[in-house]
């Protein structure tokens, strides 16, 4: 007999899938699914992806290195973007503080203005 899936809901009405082994041990436990229906096409994208999968040992030292490489790139990349992004907003705020200045400017010298209640059209 081969392996099986079984498909079990869940006390909260979600569904999810083990894989079973031969031997009757569960080999591997999926996500939850909303639906039946969502959980079955789990079962059949595992199935599809499994019979071609390659095996990523991340126990190896090359892996680990890989990883530390990549984590380093992600951080220069990150601070990068970031300080971009600081000096596109600073422009943006220098540019934009002429005409607030002018809208402070204005208001102190009007106390009163149009959008405040009983500002000009006062009866």
């Amino acid at each position: 007999m081969a392996g099986r899936f079984v498909i079990k809901k869940g006390r909260r009405g979600q569904f999810r899938f083990s894989l079973v082994g031969r031997n009757g041990q569960i080999v591997a436990t999926s996500e939850t699914y909303t639906t039946k229906a969502s959980c079955l096409n789990g079962v059949k994208s595992v199935k599809t992806l499994a019979a071609d999968a390659e095996i990523e040992d991340q126990t190896a030292k090359a892996w680990e290195a890989q990883q530390t490489k990549t984590k380093a790139a992600t951080k220069v990349a990150t601070k990068a973007a970031t300080k971009t992004a600081a000096e596109a907003a600073k422009k943006a705020i220098a540019k934009a503080a002429p005409a607030t200045k002018a809208a402070q400017r204005a208001a102190k010298s009007n106390p009163r203005s149009s959008s405040e209640p009983g500002g000009y059209l006062r009866a």
